[in-house]
């Protein structure tokens, strides 16, 4: 079960920009993680690190910075990628987006999982950027 929460290090990162849903586990000071089989009190709530789901995760990044990660199977080199989609940009701009941040690292995953949590890192990286510079990019993208 635990393979199923994101680690410490993510969590407390998903945790500084903002995550404030309730989950299923939580890490200690000593960072291990405690599970639970009814939700949990939010971040704002416990002082210590709530155990993110992947999905939750995703989810975060959809509604708050309005970015979309998908992971896919790419057979033709048997691997596993990644990409990020702007839900806010148009059709001719989201092409431009697409080529940014589509899997900079290249289709080199063994598994799903990996490929999820390099992509959530990599969303985070995005989220971490002061909200105005990720916006201006996105405008620049729709000129």
């Amino acid at each position: 079960m635990n393979k199923n929460f994101l680690s410490y290090e993510i969590c407390e990162r998903l945790k500084l920009l903002g995550f404030n849903e309730q989950c299923f586990g939580y890490y200690n000071k000593n960072e291990e993680l405690i599970t639970r089989t009814k939700l949990l009190r939010t971040n704002s709530e416990i002082k210590n690190v709530t155990a993110v789901l992947p999905s939750q995760a995703l989810a975060f990044f959809r509604e708050k910075f309005t970015v979309d990660g998908v992971v896919d199977y790419y057979p033709n080199v048997e691997k596993w990628g990644w990409y990020v989609r702007n839900l806010k940009l148009k059709a001719t701009s989201y092409v431009n987006f697409f080529k940014i941040h589509s899997n900079p690292v290249g289709f080199k995953y063994d598994s799903y999982e990996q490929a999820q949590e390099f992509l959530i890192r990599y969303l985070i990286t995005i989220a971490e950027m002061k909200t105005e510079e990720v916006m201006l990019l996105c405008k620049n993208k729709q000129r």
